[in-house]
């Protein structure tokens, strides 16, 4: 997949820039972003820390690249693979369910793209599911869970929500898996939480001291979700849902296929699986709905896990309906050659996204002050040739703050790049409105054939 495949994000570079602040110079802090929201080139406070500070160790045994980067989150979803086998070994299934579980997550195409991104999902999934393996230990014996494992779990989806807020979702999860258990009691909330609040006083000691900045940054964050959650029409949501996977009605007949095969099937099934029917229904519609609510296409990486165990208790049905569950396969494994075909023969995307930032390269080269709004990003393109020149991310395009915060920095910048001019950040198409003759707009591109793939276009104002 390496560097192309998936096509650069900004969020990668927002990620990996204080990682590599952290272990360069000690100091968590987002250079990318500095003049842009206030304290960002002393504190980043706008996002949890787990995965960055634990990319910033990977640096000290690899090199600082975004490949290290990428990597350590596919080595994260391996291991999250990984706990799953010891998942479906607590629950007591054979060896065919858990092999066909493995092909069907290993297979998809959505699961290879985002842990394949060097972003904070991998990390989320590798602790709630840590949290899910606590919690069904011995799910099927007369004893209750030993106190341990609930105080692991509850440090575990600690963990799970330091890498990603979107962690907190399994902590209904693990409330039904507790429910599951006959175990929902005050003692055992008082214990999960003991332990989930742990690695929240470590961040504390971090965020407090920098109060004022934590508002601003993780506020404006948080703004933007209940902007989003209000801005989208409940079918547009759950376009964003279905549009995440490749050839999205295909995957939603499939997919409506195998849950009416198992609601048809629902009292064969509970009564061959029991708990672990339930808890996969269970773990699927809760992702499913706070999906839903977050309208994040990222998220969607979430269902991948429950709806493979579902669709994989399908396989010990008779033909008839087993049928569906190796329908999913056979089309995850046909997208998947689809896909690398398709990006790596007809298109040549790692040569053509090479030929795209060599020539964003050309005309920024006597350029020191670059803004970039840019997917394929050529971030880590331009750093590695340019290691002068100071770049910026977009990110105040898609978060509420004043335009005070960054009207100084934006002025001072030589180039901007956006690759749609409809997202641009209303503050800097008004700057660039009223300083028309001092910038020059050029358009990027390099021919695709208009694959849906493969997007390589972009508008660059450059200062005369």
């Amino acid at each position: 997949m390496g560097e192309s495949v998936p096509p650069v994000w900004p969020d990668e570079v927002l990620f990996f820039n204080p990682s590599f602040e952290l272990y360069k110079n000690g100091v968590l802090r987002t250079g990318v972003l500095s003049g842009l929201i206030p304290g960002m080139d002393s504190h980043t406070l706008w996002m949890p820390p787990v995965f960055m500070i634990s990319l910033s160790g990977i640096f000290f045994v690899f090199p600082a690249t975004l490949f290290t980067a990428r990597m350590f989150s596919s080595i994260l979803a391996l291991l999250s693979v990984y706990i799953l086998v010891g998942i479906l070994k607590n629950l007591k299934f054979s060896g065919k369910i858990i092999a066909f579980s493995i092909l069907l997550i290993a297979s998809d195409f959505l699961f290879i793209r985002i842990h394949h991104s060097s972003r904070m999902e991998s990390s989320c999934l590798f602790f709630s599911l840590l949290t899910i393996y606590c919690l069904t230990k011995n799910i099927d014996s007369s004893s209750l869970l030993p106190v341990g494992n609930i105080f692991l779990a509850g440090i575990f989806l600690g963990l799970s929500f330091l890498a990603h807020p979107f962690g907190a979702v399994f902590a209904f999860v693990a409330t039904y898996i507790l429910f599951e258990r006959s175990e929902l009691s005050m003692r055992n909330f008082f214990v999960i939480g003991a332990g989930g609040i742990l690695p929240l006083i470590g961040w504390a000691f971090y965020v407090i001291p920098n109060w004022d900045l934590f508002v601003v940054q993780f506020g404006a964050q948080f703004a933007r979700k209940s902007e989003l959650f209000s801005a989208f029409s409940q079918i547009a949501k759950i376009k964003i849902i279905l549009s995440s996977f490749r050839f999205p009605v295909i995957k939603f007949l499939i997919t409506a296929l195998i849950f009416g095969t198992v609601f048809y099937r629902r009292k064969e099934l509970s009564q061959k699986f029991g708990k672990s029917f339930r808890i996969f229904a269970a773990w699927f519609f809760i992702i499913l709905g706070f999906i839903y609510l977050s309208t994040e296409s990222w998220y969607v990486v979430y269902l991948v896990f429950p709806l493979s165990l579902i669709t994989a208790l399908l396989v010990s049905e008779k033909l008839k309906f087993s049928i569906f569950a190796y329908s999913a396969l056979t089309f995850n494994v046909a997208v998947l050659l689809f896909l690398l075909i398709n990006h790596f023969i007809i298109l040549e995307t790692p040569k053509k996204t090479n030929e795209f930032f060599t020539l964003i390269e050309q005309e920024i080269v006597d350029k020191k002050f670059i803004y970039l709004q840019s997917i394929p990003d050529p971030y880590f393109y331009l750093r590695k040739k340019y290691p002068d020149k100071k770049i910026l991310e977009f990110i105040p395009g898609e978060l509420s703050l004043p335009g005070d915060y960054f009207r100084e920095t934006i002025g001072e910048q030589d180039a901007f790049f956006f690759y749609n001019e409809d997202l641009m950040n209303s503050h800097i198409r008004e700057y660039l409105e009223q300083n028309k003759k001092k910038f020059e707009r050029k358009v990027i591109r390099v021919d695709t054939g208009g694959s849906k793939d493969l997007r390589l276009e972009g508008y660059l104002y450059v200062k005369k």
